[in-house]
């Protein structure tokens, strides 16, 4: 830009404008707490995924086992389930 007042002048406008980015992110984010998976990890093979067990038994149901052990039959299509058999059944 050739004309000095207006250099100076674009230059106030975009520092107060990066200054009020700057303090709007850092008042709004927040520490993240997830779980960092480091190379420690892998060499230790402590990587443990969360998997889902899971059982097609048709083309909109299938059958899921909860953490606590319930066997559980979904319908894909209603988001309805029904308890198939329980864990007090399985642990006998």
């Amino acid at each position: 830009i050739k004309i000095p007042w207006l250099r100076s002048w674009g230059g106030t406008i975009c520092s107060h404008i990066e200054i009020s980015l700057l303090s709007l992110s850092e008042s709004t984010s927040e520490p993240d707490s997830r779980r960092t998976y480091t190379l420690q990890n892998y060499l230790n093979n402590d990587y443990k995924p969360r998997t889902h067990n899971l059982q097609w038994i048709s083309g909109n149901q299938y059958l899921h086992k909860t953490a606590d052990g319930n066997i559980l039959r979904i319908n894909a299509d209603t988001g309805t389930s029904s308890v198939i058999l329980s864990n007090a059944t399985l642990v006998r």
